[in-house]
């Protein structure tokens, strides 16, 4: 099968090592592997080598013409409407690119990973008769408006719309992105629930332990992740203080970095943990399976965030590499781990009760044991390659149903 991959998301750099990068990386190579041809049109590449992605690699820029005349309507009518109508023509020359690489060598299936601005998937499918599947890994809309700023509020919310209304099928990665596609798209058979995945090949138990610097010989407690509030790593920082109150020798090893390391660096000086707090700043994701190895428990504290919809790569990883882990019991997580089986499942929000879950797993060692061998098992249900194949089968069964209309109707 030939697939065109359409990124017109233009804050995802394809070649980078944010988690929207891998996803697509990962998907991609997945395709790849079970012997598909991909063909990556995206709005923006990033840094990285094109080597980390099995696919043929397309920039597509808007037109160097593009003006601030193609929607009357605005919000602030400054730059936001500018940058607004800059991407909506990235979709359109999206969408061009589409039609124009067909015709050389004819595409199967569309996959888009839905953006805010673009209708390129499902209107260039439309033209040329192939299925087109749209992920949505957020409700990007709601996002926008919650927490910056959207000018074309009305057009964004029309190509939303016409996406989900259009599409053959629509991967949701979570329960509460299904919901919010469902209350706007009146077709739920269209629906599939497909959680992230993980990359077992890189991410497993076997994985040696990377020698960090600082953390000594003590029991690590571990964050992998950007440093950003909805993370709650200000919820760990408050119980790895409260556990250091009772148990002298953990160290706190954070992988990631983010507009937060700031906050923490002063947190660790005012309580006197500067010297336990390792910040690893940002980590080329190749490096993740080792310092996760490097962790006696891992965390995902994530606060009580309502309508949580989000499918958190760090916790496919974690279960992966077979590191118990403790995590808010909210959304996906409480779905995914199962407490005292493969995780400790903490109230999110719930900072002493985190300190308790944690100093419970790093007292125990047949704990840990026990869960870390449960979490690699659990893993397997959710590998990128599985994933891959899920998208396959709809996408066959997709072509399938509309051979036979044609057939009925020809």
């Amino acid at each position: 099968m030939r697939i065109a991959y359409i990124s017109s998301d233009h804050g995802i750099p394809v070649l980078g090592g944010k988690g929207a990068s891998i996803h697509i990386q990962e998907l991609i190579n997945a395709f790849y592997t079970l012997g598909h041809e991909v063909s990556l049109l995206s709005a923006r590449l990033g840094t990285g080598t094109e080597a980390t992605i099995s696919a043929e690699i397309i920039k597509v820029r808007a037109p160097d013409k593009t003006a601030c005349q193609i929607h009357p309507q605005s919000g602030d009518g400054g730059e936001r409407l500018h940058k607004e109508q800059r991407y909506i023509e990235i979709g359109r020359a999206m969408e061009a690119a589409i039609l124009e690489h067909h015709a050389k060598t004819p595409f199967d299936l569309i996959y888009e990973r839905y953006s805010l601005w673009s209708l390129a998937g499902v209107r260039a499918a439309r033209r040329i008769g192939v299925p087109c599947i749209v992920e949505v890994n957020a409700p990007l809309l709601v996002e926008q408006q919650r927490y910056r700023k959207l000018a074309l509020t009305d057009v964004a919310a029309e190509i939303e719309a016409e996406i989900f209304s259009s599409a053959d099928a629509i991967i949701c990665v979570s329960d509460a992105v299904r919901d919010y596609v469902s209350s706007k798209a009146k077709d739920r058979s269209r629906l599939h629930l497909i959680p992230n995945g993980v990359n077992l090949a890189q991410f497993n138990p076997s994985v040696k332990p990377s020698r960090i610097d600082g953390l000594g010989d003590g029991p690590v407690i571990g964050f992998t992740g950007s440093l950003k509030p909805w993370h709650g790593i200000q919820n760990l920082l408050e119980a790895f203080r409260q556990i250091r109150e009772t148990l002298l020798s953990p160290r706190l090893l954070i992988v990631g970095d983010g507009p937060l390391r700031s906050w923490i660096e002063g947190f660790a000086e005012g309580a006197r943990l500067t010297d336990d707090i390792i910040i690893t700043g940002w980590t080329d994701h190749r490096e993740l399976p080792g310092l996760i190895k490097r962790m006696d428990v891992t965390v995902a504290p994530y606060p009580d965030i309502e309508g949580f919809y989000f499918s958190p790569l760090k916790l496919f990883e974690y279960l992966a590499v077979g590191r118990p882990i403790v995590a808010s019991a909210v959304g996906q997580v409480a779905q995914i781990v199962t407490d005292s089986k493969d995780g400790l499942l903490s109230r999110p929000g719930d900072r002493a009760h985190l300190a308790d879950c944690i100093f419970k797993l790093l007292y125990d060692k047949d704990l840990q044991t026990r869960i870390g061998a449960a979490a690699a098992k659990t893993a397997h249900n959710f590998s990128w390659r599985g994933n891959a194949e899920k998208v396959i089968d709809i996408a066959k069964t997709i072509a399938a149903n509309q051979s036979t209309r044609m057939a009925l109707h020809g």
